[in-house]
């Protein structure tokens, strides 16, 4: 009996602790729910706070629009919010974005550009129907001051571009940045939105010039190849993304075969390309990388026709130009890159 009775009572001491840990547990949650109720009414509030900031300040930047100071504060202060509000700031994007282009110049797109970039990289996916709304007003601006640089030559000589030549350069890469971007981080369906799809071909033109070396004679600045990267890589995140659909987007299409793949070519082949250099040597990357992408997704011989072609108009015998397209079908960029290289110190010697 006193065995049965200290059974019964082992027993009913295990139940008590059981439903004491059960008990402590229900404690610990309800304490754990409390605190994050506090915590999330915490950030509502704190988040309401910090979007009426945020629409005062550009309220303050739209009535003095001019002040060097509020303007500059403007867009460190979105910055700051763009960290702090995350998703929340989207409704505030198109607002800001059209307070400050409208009221910029040459000397302070580029923070614009940096902030747009910023945004960009930040927010991504829930951007894109905001993005498409004001992509064409920020590249019309751009384009705009752009036009203002129009005529400016080299000096030739190794000091350098002048002070305006190295500010239409920054403003040209910043912008080739932010298309960049737009591709790296899937918002690429932006190209193809109602409000940006009449300009697409303008758009992809303008990335095409970036293709070239800009006219002149001697000292090429590492500030070029890196346009020159920068935009022969736009074109392969392009080709990368739309490849398989270049017969429903024309002037995609159009602009590869009539631009970007004979500039694949034109330009390492100038005169004033140097193989030797680093930063050159990044745009043969580049480039090599953008022929794969266009032979793995152009269909027929037609391209590979027109590469053998360019490589023997440059000097090199029929079997060199064979052997580049052999490699080029086998989608090899760093097979490609040594015999590029070759090709441009072989052109360089035929002049």
């Amino acid at each position: 009996k006193q065995w049965y009775q200290r059974r019964v009572h082992g027993k009913q001491w295990y139940q008590r602790r059981v439903h004491g840990k059960q008990w402590y547990q229900r404690r610990v949650h309800g304490k754990q729910w409390y605190q994050r109720r506090v915590h999330g009414e915490r950030m509502r509030c704190l988040s309401d706070i910090l979007k009426a900031c945020l629409q005062t300040a550009i309220k303050a930047f739209m009535a003095l629009p001019q002040h060097e100071k509020v303007r500059e504060h403007t867009v460190f202060f979105l910055h700051r919010m763009t960290q702090c509000l995350g998703n929340e700031i989207v409704s505030y994007f198109p607002q800001a974005v059209d307070a400050l282009l409208a009221n910029s110049t040459s000397d302070t797109i580029i923070r614009v550009q940096q902030l747009i970039n910023d945004i960009i990289a930040k927010i991504r996916e829930p951007l894109k129907d905001a993005l498409a709304a004001v992509l064409m007003k920020i590249f019309n601006k751009i384009f705009q001051i752009l036009k203002e640089y129009q005529g400016i030559v080299s000096t030739g000589d190794h000091s350098g571009y002048s002070h305006r030549m190295l500010e239409r350069r920054d403003i040209q890469k910043h912008y080739y940045i932010i298309i960049g971007s737009i591709l790296r981080f899937g918002l690429q369906d932006v190209f193809q939105a109602p409000t940006v799809r009449p300009h697409f071909k303008q758009i992809l033109l303008s990335i095409a010039q970036g293709c070239d070396l800009p006219p002149g004679d001697g000292f090429v600045e590492k500030g070029v190849y890196e346009i020159n990267k920068n935009a022969f890589g736009i074109f392969k995140q392009f080709v990368a993304l739309w490849g398989g659909r270049l017969a429903q987007l024309p002037a995609l299409n159009q602009v590869l075969v009539q631009c970007a793949t004979g500039k694949t070519f034109s330009c390492p082949l100038s005169p004033r390309f140097n193989p030797s250099d680093a930063t050159a040597n990044s745009v043969i990357r580049e480039i090599c990388a953008l022929q794969c992408e266009l032979a793995k997704h152009c269909q027929g011989s037609a391209y590979l026709n027109a590469v053998g072609q360019t490589i023997v108009k440059a000097g090199a015998p029929q079997a060199w130009a064979e052997e580049y397209c052999a490699l080029l079908q086998k989608g090899s960029p760093g097979a490609l890159r040594k015999r590029l290289r070759e090709l441009c110190v072989q052109a360089a010697k035929n002049r």
